[in-house]
């Protein structure tokens, strides 16, 4: 069954109201199994990403729960029908993560012609903040956040710092933070900072190209953690019955 393109709707939206049909249809019962994410892309048609981001928008709606090394099942089937417009209709983690890749590589470039003394120390006060935040095991988000927008600052575009800003809202929508708890990234903090340092010695040293390379690695890194098709525990027990997608 493929899905057809649909311009006011994305790709995993599609997904997600096609599996959520089948949930107002009978064809799977509370305590089912659904087939693995590869079997289910294979017979939507779709990447395995896209299923992936459709799974967590059913799993924040209530639908299913992802069970650690068992599989994802249906959670609940009340009101799936009247309940559809529960599902996240924010952008997908993938294409925000695609977004910030273009955009904010051109940013630090900018930062690095144009940043202040100013500039660098707020820039480096924001690394700090999250080296303290990493030791102590709290919360780097607003810490990676002020770090991203300090450089946007530094930028000296107005614009620029509006455009990232939304890119930030959306890594704090309820879809990139579950997708963030299923890639464990909290392990990735220390090498985040470790990007971080780097970014900030292109742009305090002036160099443009490095500042923009930089970033792109760090960026880059985000989106194979949401594109890595080995990151979840495959699901050993069998399904309570058939599934016919």
């Amino acid at each position: 069954m493929e899905i057809a393109p649909v311009a006011s709707q994305r790709l995993y939206q599609q997904v997600a109201d096609r599996l959520q049909s089948l949930l107002s249809s009978g064809e799977l019962a509370v305590g089912d199994r659904l087939p693995p994410e590869k079997e289910l892309a294979a017979r939507l048609r779709v990447s395995r990403p896209t299923v992936r981001e459709a799974l967590i928008a059913l799993e924040i709606a209530g639908f299913i729960e992802t069970r650690t090394g068992a599989g994802t099942y249906v959670r609940n089937l009340e009101g799936t029908r009247s309940r559809a417009m529960d599902i996240d209709h924010a952008a997908g983690p993938l294409e925000l993560a695609k977004a910030r890749f273009m955009i904010e590589g051109e940013v630090a470039a900018s930062a690095a012609t144009n940043a202040t003394a100013g500039d660098l120390d707020a820039i480096q006060k924001s690394i700090l903040t999250m080296e303290e935040a990493t030791v102590k095991r709290f919360n780097t988000h607003p810490s990676d956040l002020s770090f991203h927008c300090c450089i946007a600052i530094a930028a000296k575009n107005e614009i620029l710092v509006d455009i990232v800003n939304q890119l930030w809202t959306g890594m704090f929508s309820p879809m990139f933070h579950r997708t963030s708890e299923h890639i464990h990234s909290r392990k990735y903090q220390e090498e985040t900072l470790r990007d971080h340092k780097a970014i900030f010695a292109a742009i305090a040293g002036k160099n443009p190209s490095a500042a923009r390379s930089a970033m792109h690695t760090h960026l880059r890194k985000i989106q194979l953690l949401l594109i890595d098709e080995e990151r979840r525990s495959k699901a050993t027990k069998p399904a309570r019955r058939s599934v016919i997608l």
